[in-house]
């Protein structure tokens, strides 16, 4: 889901950003093609507001992550699960 606002009002210019993401996965290949890794990401959310305050200085960002999981895909690896 991605939502995006911005208005302009008297005291100054106002933008507000929502990112969020149910599951993200990542993988990353070499050249062979052989997969390296692969990162799962679940309940992902960024949110940022800007220009909000009476003079236009308000700032927030916040980032929240329900679940991740990095995988070691190679075949002579002795661990599968680096981080979970």
């Amino acid at each position: 889901m991605l939502g995006l606002a911005s208005a302009d009002d008297k005291s100054g210019n106002a933008l507000y950003l929502s990112l969020s993401f149910g599951s993200l996965d990542i993988s990353c290949v070499d050249h062979l093609p052989e997969e390296l890794i692969a990162v799962t990401i679940q309940g992902l959310s960024f949110s940022m507001a800007m220009g909000i305050g009476p003079e236009g200085t308000f700032q927030r960002m916040q980032l929240s992550l329900q679940n991740l999981q990095i995988d070691d895909q190679l075949s002579a690896s002795r661990c599968v699960g680096c981080l979970t």
